[in-house]
């Protein structure tokens, strides 16, 4: 996937335009601090920035995105050039301009295959058409080929009149020019009504004291634009507080009517009678039957068409064309001001996808391509964090443990998962996840009933769940499918699990491939092994197997490595901090931008339980000592330290078979995280004991990720076969 930067970026309007695209947003940079709350929430896992983008050094531009980012996006503080900005004096506007320049050295720094900067019409025309021509100029030097147009959004499906003005530039080594007739404009415009019709009931509920935080029940048929706003929501309606002005206000306002402005008011209701200068956007009620006007950050310009208020955020956010998962943090006045500032995702999507089309055609890897999975027993999300970091996404995602659940949706910022039993999932449930588009199909049906660490029962009611996975599997027929489990299914029953896999799924339609993979080979710091199974569709891939990553043997990650600059809790230091700067490429890619240690709480041991644990060597375990010791636990993994210049044994979800290499306590949630390459943003919840577990029942995210770059080589194969066939 392509990977973008934006800058001035505020809420992520035009970052989740980029996003419905099929970009990769690596991260954002504001000076508001709620703004990148908004941002940081909406797009969990990246690089974003808070503060004064000048002091952002040249080597901190390259130390945080390096060679990672192939278009920068943005938004340059447009109120000097804004035409309605009266009342700013000359200096103060030019001041603001300056920080145009800022959006142009990020590009002379990163060199991306791509730029896009978007702002108010008035660059255009402002002081000679002085900013565009400096625009033009610099960066045609910087090897560009630049255009640039006045978009209007509701051409574009946004249920508003904004104007914009958009820049695009491409590599001249591509020679090609951003043609915005393109564009696919929409064969009829969303109205207000269209956009807003389905919260109407609320109001009723509202003015009876009663909660507006969920949907209305009611039987209305949603329109096409509202299925888009709701697609990936839950019950939950966010950011719909319903505010009514002061009397006052509200006793003009009943003059307004549907598309009506402050003129509609009787003269003896202003303070101020003989005052006729008020801009034509004051006290504006939306028309339902038309486009809303510029939606603006002052919110009190415009009022609901059959209410006599401002729109609530949520309603601002909707004709703004954000989807309702879209959630707006900070106070109501800075909500107000995000969707006020942003530029509507549905018109960056536009401009997006147009710009995927001429990038792609210079590429030689595929970037078009969607990729969307299903994860079966998700737990916490190491399998689906894999995938992620490989450009798929996650549409959905299953686990009967609702504490795992909570960990996989925070770190994603939506509920994607959902804590239910999978055997109560419907086929007709299932077709609905089929219509969102679903690629590959992932998971690891439990695997206690077969682990060679517990009991080994063949009769145990879990060992049959994956048979639930291929109804999933027989029903949404993905491209691929992939079963990971532990090495014990290999041998248990003499094999019937590994032949009744191949038999059933390859009646659905599979070529079918296994293979038991060591996690240490794959930039793990650990010798997991784990047996995984991966499913080809004939229809699509014909006959061909899956072929699995190459291991490396050679470059293993060590204990060491992996844990040495997290702070030693055994002299107290900050659990919160680290101890020195990132002393690999595997603790730089943990770290990422993350500032605080999460889920590294100490486990309080007795002494004498440190006093044994002090006599185990670095790497050895109990059976190296006295046997009056080795006696106090009789499984033979007890009490083992791990080694530190050697990847970790596995991890497990006891947590008290094995010690840090060092110090004399069992690893911390997040040094066990670490173990499992899970990055350091990514956070736990629950007790400690739960935090422990889903660690241990998690699939390595490195691992994952090894994967589904195989997977995605073959899926771009398959593309390319069909564009030459075409």
């Amino acid at each position: 996937m392509y990977k973008v930067l934006d800058l001035f970026c505020g809420a992520g309007g035009l970052s989740l335009g980029f996003k419905m695209a099929n970009f990769d947003v690596v991260g954002g940079i504001d000076f508001n601090e709620s703004a990148i709350k908004t941002h940081k929430h909406n797009f969990p896992g990246h690089n974003n920035f808070v503060g004064d983008i000048t002091k952002f050094s040249n080597e901190q531009i390259h130390e945080a995105f390096g060679k990672s980012v192939d278009i920068i996006v943005g938004g340059p503080p447009c109120q000097g050039f804004s035409l309605a900005n009266k009342q700013e004096s000359e200096d103060k506007k030019k001041d603001k301009n300056k920080l145009f320049f800022q959006f142009i050295r990020f590009v002379k720094e990163l060199k991306p295959k791509a730029f896009v900067i978007e702002n108010v019409q008035g660059i255009i025309t402002k002081d000679d058409g002085y900013a565009k021509k400096q625009i033009y100029k610099i960066l045609e030097n910087e090897g560009y080929v630049i255009n640039s147009d006045v978009l209007i959004a509701s051409d574009y499906g946004v249920p508003q009149s904004r104007k914009r003005a958009f820049f695009v530039g491409i590599i001249k080594e591509y020679q090609e020019i951003f043609d915005f007739s393109k564009l696919q404009k929409v064969d009829t415009k969303v109205t207000v009504k269209e956009a807003l019709s389905d919260l109407y009931s609320l109001e009723t509920d509202f003015l009876s004291g009663k909660e507006t935080s969920t949907y209305p029940i009611n039987k209305i048929k949603l329109t096409s634009y509202q299925k888009y706003l709701r697609e990936n929501c839950g019950k939950e309606l966010l950011n719909h507080n319903i505010y009514y002005p002061c009397k006052t206000v509200q006793d003009r306002m009943k003059y307004v009517k549907q598309g009506q402005n402050w003129k509609a008011v009787p003269n003896n209701l202003w303070s101020n009678p003989n005052r006729t200068n008020r801009h034509s956007s004051a006290y504006r009620r939306l028309d339902e039957d038309q486009v809303s006007v510029t939606i603006d950050t002052g919110h009190m310009n415009y009022f609901h068409p059959k209410f006599d208020r401002v729109p609530t955020v949520r309603e601002s956010a909707r004709l703004q064309s954000f989807p309702d998962d879209f959630k707006f943090l900070g106070n109501k006045g800075d909500q107000f001001r995000q969707v006020g500032n942003a530029v509507p995702p549905l018109l960056a999507k536009v401009v997006a996808k147009e710009l995927m089309n001429i990038l792609s055609k210079h590429d030689k890897e595929d970037h078009t391509i969607t990729m969307n999975t299903v994860d079966l027993f998700c737990g916490a999300g190491g399998f689906s964090k894999g995938f992620e970091m490989t450009g798929f996404n996650s549409i959905f995602a299953l686990d009967k443990w609702p504490q795992a659940i909570k960990t996989f949706n925070k770190n994603r910022g939506k509920e994607i998962a959902i804590s239910a039993d999978i055997t109560r999932f419907t086929d007709e449930q299932i077709i609905e996840l089929k219509n969102k588009g679903i690629d590959g199909v992932i998971g690891g049906p439990p695997c206690q009933g077969y682990s060679m660490v517990g009991f080994r029962k063949s009769g145990d009611e879990r060992n049959n769940l994956y048979l639930e996975y291929a109804r999933f599997v027989k029903v949404l027929s993905p491209k691929f499918f992939i079963i990971e489990n532990v090495k014990g299914l290999l041998t248990m029953d003499k094999g019937f699990f590994v032949k009744d896999i191949y038999k059933r799924f390859g009646e659905f339609g599979y070529s079918i491939n296994h293979a038991v993979l060591k996690a240490s080979n794959y930039g793990v710091p650990q010798n997991r092994e784990r047996i995984f199974f991966v499913g080809l569709k004939k229809t699509i891939f014909g006959d061909k197997k899956f072929n699995f990553p190459q291991p490396n043997i050679k470059d293993f990650v060590s204990s060491y490595d992996a844990l040495c600059d997290l702070p030693s809790l055994d002299n107290n230091e900050n659990p919160n901090n680290y101890a020195k700067p990132p002393q690999n490429e595997f603790q730089k890619l943990m770290r990422g931008e993350n500032k605080l240690i999460h889920n590294n709480e100490i486990t309080n041991h007795t002494q004498k339980t440190k006093d044994i644990i002090s006599k185990v060597p670095d790497g050895l375990s109990i059976k190296d000592i006295s046997p009056e010791l080795y006696k106090v636990r009789n499984y033979n993994a007890a009490f083992k330290r791990m080694n530190s210049q050697k990847p970790s044994t596995t991890i497990d979800c006891g947590h008290r078979n094995y010690f840090h290499y060092k110090e004399n306590r069992i690893p911390t949630v997040r040094e066990n995280a670490r173990i499992q390459s899970f990055p350091d943003d990514y956070i736990f919840t629950g007790t400690k004991t739960a935090q422990y577990t889903q660690v241990g029942n998690a699939v390595p995210p490195l691992l994952a990720k090894a994967i589904a770059k195989e997977i995605l080589k073959e899926l771009v194969s398959i593309k390319k076969d069909e564009s030459e066939q075409k």
